[in-house]
């Protein structure tokens, strides 16, 4: 990002009501870590006169989402909070505070990051670590799971592990090779799969159409096969079989 982009971003947190209030402000940005200046203030502080946990937390949770925006080149893409872990080892005092967060690893859509918080001269209030999913458009989605004949099925998982409704309380087998375009293609080993498939006992058992299957329900034996030609197809057959 440009020092043009930095100001849009900085501009953009600005005018969120949490972010205001508190009077928190970008301190540094860089490919693979941002920091922010938590500002004293006798708001911030709890009956005991020490920094709010709440507020340092908050802090790091808003570092990483700017961080992911910063990576995006995008101040306004939908960033949400995969899972958060915060370890504190000293309570804050009435000093300013920086909320730091590192790039460890990122995928196309979920970023993995390891937080720290610390008053101004260095001494450690808390650390964290916490994952964020970067909402993306399907292409971007497919593509991480692109490849192999397993990867329909780990599709459907993690969108299911988000927090999407995918297998609408069905238990749900599937295999086929998800494209880069989010189609469906033909594997093989169909009679073993189906046959490994009814036995776990699952509802239904998504497969490339085609002659896969033709084979899939030659040895269904009462399974219930779906045929599907693209990932969508995949999520659009789930939903209405449920019903």
């Amino acid at each position: 990002m440009s020092d043009h982009a930095r100001e849009i971003l900085q501009t953009r947190y600005r005018l969120d009501r949490w972010a205001g209030a508190v009077g928190l402000q970008i301190e540094a940005v860089s490919d693979d870590r941002l920091r922010l200046r938590v500002p004293y203030s006798e708001d911030n502080m709890n009956l005991g006169g020490r920094l709010h946990g709440g507020v340092i937390a908050t802090a790091l949770v808003d570092a990483g989402k700017l961080l992911a925006r910063w990576l995006a080149s995008d101040a306004s893409v939908e960033i949400t909070p995969l899972d958060f872990q915060i370890f504190y080892l000293r309570a804050g005092g009435r000093h300013p505070v920086t909320a730091e967060v590192r790039l460890l690893r990122r995928t196309r859509t979920v970023l993995f990051l390891e937080g720290h918080a610390a008053h101004e001269d260095g001494r450690t209030l808390a650390t964290a670590a916490l994952s964020l999913r970067k909402r993306a458009d399907a292409s971007a989605f497919i593509a991480e799971f692109a490849g192999d004949d397993r990867h329909l099925v780990a599709a459907l998982e993690v969108l299911e592990q988000l927090g999407e409704d995918v297998d609408h309380g069905l238990d749900v087998a599937a295999t086929g090779e998800l494209e880069l375009d989010g189609a469906v293609a033909p594997v093989g080993g169909l009679k073993q799969k189906t046959i490994g498939a009814k036995e776990a006992g699952v509802d239904v058992f998504l497969v490339p159409a085609g002659d896969n299957a033709r084979e899939a329900r030659r040895y269904a034996d009462g399974l219930r096969i779906i045929p599907v030609r693209s990932f969508q197809q995949a999520l659009r057959a789930l939903a209405t079989s449920a019903g």
